[in-house]
C-alpha cells in the first residue's frame, strides 16, 4: 500500500486492464514463475533502457522486438549471449498509452547479428492453445534474482483484439516484460506475443500483446528485417479432428453433434473462436439451458444456452470474445441518478461533476458493477486485508466477470479509512494513478461499494467500457 492521504490509505496502485480476460491486473515490468532455467531460445536476450531492465527477443538481422513500456528513453542496449549490441533506432509504437494498449516496441540494432531470428506468426492465437514463456525477470514478488533466462509452459486463457491472457502457477513478473510467447506451429517455434503486464502479484496471470496484430506496423518501421513463420505462420486452431464435436468443444473444422449450434466466438467483427453450444427456444430461462446457462440469441446461429462461468464452453463474459449478443450492457441508473446507497451516489456525483470540471463524459452507474464493488470492499474488511487481488487470487476484472457484468476493459480504485465521500474523493484525486483512473476518457461506466468494518470504511470504485 501506498500514499498516505489524510485520514486514510488509498490503496496500493489503481489497477487497470484491457479486458483479454482480462487480466488481469496491470503492473508493468512484469517475470517468469513457477519456471526453469532456460538454456535455449539463444534469440532472447536483456534489453536496457533509461534503467528500465526488460527482455526482448531478435526477430530479424538487426531487429529487436519488446514492449513499450521498456524503452523509456531514445537509446538501448540489447545483452545476447554475452555480447552487447547497441541501438540505431528505438521505435515506441506511436499509441502507446500505458498498461497493455499497443504495448510494443522494436528497437534497430547499429549492426547484424550473427545468430538466426525468431520468426514471428502472422495469423492470430487461440484460447486453450500450449505456449512457452520467456523471459529474464525475477522468480517471485519479493526475489532479487533478474537476469537469469527463464521458461515456463502455460496455456492461453482468453483472446481479445491485440492482447492474449495466460493464468496459472507459471507466470510473468518484473524483469519478464517485453520478452516472447512462443508457440509451436508445425516444426517451428514461432513468436506470437510480447510481454506486457501481469496479473496482481507475480505468477497470478499475465497478458501479452498479439505479435499478429501489430505485425504490419513492426515490418514497416524494420524496414522489411522480419523473420516470419514459414507457409505465412497461421495459427491452426485445436481440437479440429474429425470427430462430431460435443458441447463446449470447438468446431472450427468439424460439426457440432446432433441438437448443438456451433456459435462463433467474437471480438469486435473477427471472430476468434468457434464451440458448439446447446440449443434453446425461450430467451432466459429454458429447459435445454441447464447448469446456469441462459438462452440468449447469438450473433449468427440462433438462440443458444449461454453458460456465463464457461470460457470454454464458447463465452467471454462482456465485451471482447462476446459469443451470444443479447444487446444488454448492464447500464442501470443514468449519470445524474442514485448509484448504491447516499454516500456511494454521492461519490458517484462527484466523480461525475470533476469529470465535467475535466471536459470528461458523465458515466452511467452500473448496478451489478456496483455489487461486485460492494462485495470485494466487504471482503476486504471481512478477512481483513487491503488489496485489488482477493485472497483467492482474483483480480478486479476477474470479479466482475463473474458478476456478470460486461466490459471491454476495466479499472479499479480501492481506499480505506476516508470517512466520508468528500475525502475518499479527495485521497483519489490526489494520488496521481487513481486520478488517471477517474479522469479515463474511455471509461462509460463505475460501479461504486462502501462497506463499514467497525468504524473503518472501505471503499470500491470499478470504471468500465
Amino acid at each position: 500500500m501506498v500514499g498516505v492521504v489524510g485520514d486514510g490509505l488509498v490503496g496500493d496502485q489503481p489497477a487497470v486492464q484491457d479486458q483479454a480476460g482480462a487480466d488481469n491486473g496491470v503492473t508493468v515490468a512484469p517475470f517468469i514463475t513457477d519456471g526453469q532455467q532456460d538454456p535455449g531460445h539463444p534469440s532472447v536476450g536483456e534489453l536496457t533502457s533509461g534503467g528500465a531492465g526488460c527482455s526482448a527477443t531478435l526477430i530479424g538481422k538487426h531487429t529487436v522486438l519488446t514492449a513499450g513500456h521498456c524503452v523509456p528513453a531514445s537509446t538501448a542496449v540489447f545483452q545476447l549471449n554475452g555480447q552487447s549490441y547497441s541501438s540505431a533506432q528505438v521505435h515506441r509504437h506511436p499509441q502507446y498509452s500505458g498498461g497493455n494498449a499497443n504495448d510494443v516496441a522494436v528497437v534497430i540494432l547499429q549492426q547484424d547479428v550473427n545468430l538466426a531470428p525468431s520468426p514471428i506468426a502472422t495469423g492470430g492465437p487461440q484460447a486453450g492453445q500450449s505456449i512457452t514463456l520467456v523471459g529474464f525477470g525475477k522468480t517471485g514478488e519479493n526475489a532479487s534474482d533478474y537476469g537469469t533466462k527463464r521458461m515456463g509452459v502455460n496455456n492461453i486463457s482468453q483472446v481479445a483484439a491485440t492482447t492474449f491472457s495466460f493464468q496459472g502457477a507459471s507466470n510473468v513478473c518484473n524483469g519478464d516484460s517485453g520478452g516472447p510467447t512462443f508457440l509451436n506451429i508445425g516444426t517451428q517455434e514461432v513468436v506470437i506475443g510480447v510481454h506486457s503486464t501481469k496479473s496482481g502479484f507475480c505468477g497470478s496471470g499475465g497478458t501479452d500483446m498479439r505479435v499478429d496484430a501489430y505485425k504490419q506496423w513492426i515490418t514497416q518501421v524494420a524496414a522489411g528485417d522480419v523473420a516470419t513463420a514459414s507457409g505465412g505462420g497461421n495459427i491452426e486452431p485445436q481440437n479440429n479432428d474429425a470427430s462430431i464435436a460435443k458441447e463446449g468443444e470447438g468446431c472450427w473444422k468439424r460439426p457440432c453433434m446432433q441438437g448443438l449450434a456451433c456459435v462463433a466466438v467474437y471480438n469486435g467483427p473477427a471472430i476468434i473462436a468457434k464451440h458448439c453450444m446447446e440449443r434453446c427456444a425461450n430467451l432466459g430461462g429454458d429447459p435445454n439451458c441447464d447448469g446456469g446457462e441462459q438462452c440468449v440469441k447469438s450473433k449468427d446461429n440462433g438462440r443458444v444456452c449461454f453458460n456465463a462461468q464457461n470460457s470454454k464452453g464458447g463465452y467471454t463474459s462482456g465485451g471482447p470474445g462476446s459469443s451470444p449478443n443479447n444487446n444488454n450492457n448492464g447500464s442501470g441508473n443514468g449519470p445524474q441518478g442514485a448509484c448504491g446507497g447516499p454516500e456511494e451516489s454521492q461519490v458517484f456525483a462527484l466523480l461525475n461533476q470533476v469529470r465535467a470540471q475535466y471536459g470528461r463524459g458523465a458515466l452511467q452507474c452500473d448496478p451489478q458493477a456496483s455489487n461486485v464493488a460492494r462485495s470485494h470492499s466487504q471482503d476486504m474488511c471481512t478477512r481483513g486485508y487491503f488489496s485489488h487481488t482477493s485472497l483467492d487470487g482474483r483480480a478486479p476484472w476477474d470479479r466482475l466477470q463473474a458478476g456478470g457484468v460486461q466490459f471491454n476493459s476495466a479499472g479499479e480504485n480501492i481506499a480505506m479509512g476516508y470517512q466520508s465521500p468528500q475525502q475518499v474523493h479527495d485521497g483519489w484525486m490526489n494520488s496521481s494513478g487513481h486520478r488517471q483512473n477517474m479522469l479515463g476518457s474511455s471509461w462509460t461506466r463505475v460501479g461504486i461499494g462502501m462497506i463499514r468494518c467497525g468504524g473503518t470504511p472501505y471503499w470500491t470504485e470499478a470504471f468500465m467500457n
